[in-house]
């Protein structure tokens, strides 16, 4: 029997998580405090992948205010907004199990904060699957750079061959080609126009994961 073992990186917003609900009820108090109506999580999932700054940046165009102050009042109320667990896309944990127990190497590779990473993994009970998590932090280049991947990669000695990025963007999949790996696209997440390659996976369910890695 084979031991060598897969590494799996997921992204986290709109691959494991549907956090765009909480996400829109920060940004809506935030206009409400400046009078403006609310928006739509329709007006939200094209930009969902590309950070707080993008967000805000489309959410509050026409105001005289920094993005800085903006982003650092957005993750203020993000910190205290609790993410439950039925935020969870379908079948996530149980995917995570079956992976674990396989032997994978599991890791998070995002490009939200660290510490809204580290809180939106405690409050879905699933941090305990991961074996490591590289959010950002400055430590790595967001996505679409691969420096996370690479040090991944290198730092459990895996075959790249064997090594996944799965995610729900061109960003997460602009890293995996950059890193040499798999990228396993999530459909049901906040696609902004991934173009699947010929070299590329279609994810359309976390239940299908045994088709990618035999995980029975």
């Amino acid at each position: 029997m084979s031991n060598i073992r897969s590494l799996v990186m997921f992204d986290l917003d709109g691959t494991l998580v549907d956090s765009a609900s909480e996400v829109l009820q920060c940004i809506n108090i935030m206009r409400s405090k400046r009078s403006l109506e609310n928006i739509e999580k329709s007006e939200l999932l094209p930009l969902m992948g590309y950070g707080a700054g993008r967000l805000l940046e489309n959410s509050f165009n026409n105001l005289n205010e920094s993005i800085e102050s903006l982003v650092a009042e957005f993750r203020a109320l993000y910190l205290k907004t609790t993410t439950p667990k039925s935020s969870l896309f379908e079948n996530v944990e149980s995917t995570l199990e079956q992976l674990s127990n396989k032997s994978c190497y599991l890791a998070i590779v995002t490009n939200k904060p660290k510490n809204l990473c580290d809180k939106v993994l405690k409050e879905l009970e699933i941090e305990h699957y991961f074996d490591y998590v590289i959010a950002s932090n400055g430590q790595f280049a967001n996505k679409p750079s691969a420096d996370a991947i690479d040090y991944l990669v290198d730092h459990f000695c895996a075959d790249p061959n064997l090594s996944y990025m799965v995610g729900d963007t061109t960003l997460d999949q602009q890293a995996a080609l950059r890193g040499n790996v798999n990228f396993v696209f999530f459909s049901p997440g906040y696609d902004d126009g991934v173009k699947l390659s010929e070299n590329d996976v279609l994810l359309s369910s976390m239940s299908d994961f045994n088709k990618i890695i035999d995980i029975k």
